[in-house]
């Protein structure tokens, strides 16, 4: 199964949906779109429900320096992780606590994905006032 990626601005969160088997190459493109979405409709919560079914463990240690070559930092963007199949939620969590432990993001990942989405819309993001 090839890599597929559908992003979309709506509800003052960019959502980017993934399914298939993902590579550096595939975690870099994905990435990039994002930022370019984020930049464009000035926004940077970011969630994402992945269909992902394979993620080498290199492919998910390269995701520090791809954040860090991409400017994703703790302090612009909020981003959580909605992943479904148990396996690849193990993969994604232990993603997020290297990107975390390194203080590269503020992100966590869900298995409920209107959770993931209310913890998005409740962070309150650097620079925004609070309602």
């Amino acid at each position: 199964m090839s890599y597929e990626v559908s992003i979309e601005h709506e509800d003052d969160l960019i959502k980017a949906y993934t399914s298939g088997a993902a590579d550096s190459k595939d975690s870099f493109d994905l990435l990039s779109r994002i930022v370019e979405s984020c930049k464009k409709h000035n926004c940077y919560r970011v969630l994402t429900k992945s269909g992902l079914t394979a993620m080498s463990t290199m492919t998910a240690f390269d995701h520090i320096k791809i954040y860090e070559d991409l400017g994703i930092t703790k302090s612009r963007y909020n981003i959580a992780w909605f992943v479904a199949e148990p396996r690849m939620r193990e993969k994604v969590e232990d993603i997020a606590a290297m990107l975390r432990n390194r203080n590269l993001v503020n992100g966590f990942v869900f298995s409920d994905y209107a959770e993931a989405r209310r913890w998005l819309l409740q962070e309150k993001l650097p620079g925004r006032k609070s309602n």
